[in-house]
């Protein structure tokens, strides 16, 4: 008798166990693939706008400006600010280079006095429509002056410096009623061996001397006639050159065109008084001591004559012609922000200018020349001369002192070289 073989208990145990995975297989339907659901690329994140400004400014002022160009840069995360610096010789002439292929920087700060030439070439653009009403009203009124040409607004005032006379108030407590009342002033006696002290040291230079030729009512030049000074002035021309004349020969006064000399006088300690810029207060707080130092609006010439205005000139911002849309709009703000209350009180306070903003705070020891400007009989602009007509005219001016003969014919050769 046969009997059926059996089978090992591990090969029924692992028999069962390949039924059961094959039943779970069956039971178990398995996932159908299904297609990847598509993912949408991120958006392109928009590079900043990058606005290029060239100036002249360095020290503190340049330091100020950067700070400035910064803040607002954290107000502003999609612009970016390069600030560049430049010669002021050459400014002008560079920008207007490379204006003409289209290269030049979106915003240009420089003095005032250069604006006509660039408007003249159509290379900066009108920003009356920049400005509101209101907006006028916070700038001083010479400020805003300064960046006009032919009615028209092409800049808007950042900073501003003013004609003031400055005496150490040791030697001359009191400023005087007229420049030539200063033969009068009783100095202290030179010890032996020393330099004779001075009364007043004066830079003569056309920007010096213009609030003297207002003062008698004469202009340069005006919008109608180029040379003013030789037609309707021509009078009140030669009553100022003859009167700066006068001036160049008192005695205890030094009167030049040589600013070496004038400051080698100022900085030994010589001179008791000077007409000098508002942004030099530094320069005679060292020398006279700080509480020494004061500053008054600018004495009359001559017994008799008008209190001059000072003259007020105004480093402006100017925007290109050439630019793209975000780079105007973006060139546009960030001038704003810098003529605002707030950024021209942070130049005042860190960068040691003067604002052009009327609504700006202004911290001692500048607050007194400040004051000194805005109670002078008025502010007045440089007129709009190119540089031929700067250098024309001054040199009218230095030759007139240099000869004290009659200035009648320094003054019609100069209008001959305007016309």
């Amino acid at each position: 008798m046969s009997y059926p073989r059996i089978m090992p208990k591990p090969f029924w145990l692992l028999l069962a166990l390949t039924a059961l995975v094959a039943c779970s297989a069956t039971a178990t339907p398995q996932p159908t693939p299904s297609a990847a659901t598509p993912t949408s690329a991120p958006a392109p994140v928009a590079a900043p706008v990058t606005v290029t400004l060239w100036h002249t400014w360095t020290g503190r002022s340049a330091q100020t400006l950067d700070a400035l160009a910064r803040a607002f840069e954290q107000q502003q995360p999609d612009i970016r600010i390069s600030l560049q610096t430049h010669a002021v010789a050459t400014l002008v002439r560079d920008y207007t280079a490379q204006a003409a292929d289209a290269t030049a920087p979106q915003i240009i700060l420089l003095r005032g006095r250069y604006l006509g030439e660039l408007a003249a070439r159509q290379v900066i653009v009108p920003l009356d429509a920049v400005l509101s009403d209101a907006d006028r009203e916070q700038f001083i009124p010479a400020a805003l002056a300064s960046g006009q040409w032919n009615n028209q607004q092409y800049g808007l005032p950042m900073r501003v410096d003013g004609l003031v006379f400055w005496h150490d108030r040791r030697n001359l407590p009191t400023p005087p009623t007229t420049l030539t009342d200063l033969a009068q002033l009783p100095l202290p006696t030179p010890t032996s061996g020393g330099s004779a002290p001075l009364a007043l040291a004066y830079h003569l230079s056309l920007t010096t001397a213009l609030p003297y030729l207002a003062a008698l009512g004469g202009q340069l030049v005006t919008a109608a006639d180029p040379v003013a000074f030789a037609t309707t002035s021509y009078t009140a021309t030669t009553r100022w050159l003859r009167g700066l004349q006068a001036l160049a020969t008192t005695p205890q006064v030094l009167v030049s065109d040589d600013l070496g000399a004038v400051d080698r006088v100022f900085q030994a300690g010589r001179a008791a008084s000077a007409l000098d810029w508002s942004y030099r207060w530094e320069d005679y707080a060292q020398v006279w001591g700080a509480e020494q130092v004061g500053a008054a609006p600018l004495p009359a010439l001559t017994p008799g004559s008008s209190a001059p205005p000072t003259v007020l000139v105004a480093d402006v911002l100017c925007l290109n012609t050439v630019t793209t849309e975000a780079q105007r709009t973006a060139a546009t703000a960030f001038v704003r922000f810098l003529v605002s209350a707030e950024a021209q009180t942070t130049l005042a306070q860190q960068g040691g200018g003067l604002p052009a903003q009327r609504q700006a705070t202004v911290a001692p020891p500048l607050q007194a020349v400040w004051q000194a400007l805005q109670s002078s009989q008025g502010a007045m602009p440089l007129p709009a001369l190119d540089e031929r007509g700067w250098a024309v005219l001054d040199a009218l001016l230095r030759s007139a002192i240099s000869d004290t003969s009659d200035p009648a014919a320094a003054i019609n050769r100069a209008a001959q070289e305007m016309r």
